[in-house]
């Protein structure tokens, strides 16, 4: 009979890295708070937006990571808050002590999002901004962003 030798366990080579429940608990209250105050600028890489669940009509306050690529804004997600963007739907987002009205569109095409995480890395954001834990010299595909389940919120400013 022939042993094969164990080899470790097979990782991807993107993985989920979001924070525990527990620690978001602790994290988004504080850093709601932080964002409402004039600390506000200090957080450049947070946003708080307020926008109403779509069938309930209950109001949100979500804390989460704000990203520009060439003039356009970007909340990279797997929560499930994101559906109520499905279409458009209003939104005020406050960043930097400034809160500005305006639209949010859901873009959860596995493509466009490993297309614009991809991008926004090249351009220096870590990979723990987007929750994510990457193998090194690794590019994101769709497959990955479908893996870790990621979409994209973009936010377009009321004129």
């Amino acid at each position: 009979m022939r042993v094969l030798p164990t080899v470790g366990p097979v990782t991807a080579p993107v993985q989920d890295a979001s924070p525990s429940e527990a620690f978001l608990k602790v994290f988004n209250p504080v850093v709601r708070y932080l964002l409402r105050s004039r600390l506000a600028p200090m957080l450049r890489g947070f946003a708080l937006i307020s926008f109403r669940g779509r069938r309930t009509g209950r109001p949100y306050d979500v804390v989460v990571t704000w990203h520009e690529l060439d003039g356009q804004v970007y909340i990279v997600t797997p929560a499930r808050w994101r559906a109520n963007f499905a279409g458009g739907a209003p939104l005020r987002m406050r960043h930097s002590g400034v809160e500005v009205p305006g639209q949010g569109v859901l873009q959860a095409d596995p493509e466009v999002v490993a297309d614009v995480v991809g991008r926004l890395l090249a351009q220096g954001e870590p990979a723990r901004a987007f929750a994510l834990k990457i193998a090194p010299g690794h590019r994101l595909t769709a497959a990955d962003v479908t893996a870790v389940n990621r979409a994209i919120v973009t936010f377009h400013p009321a004129p």
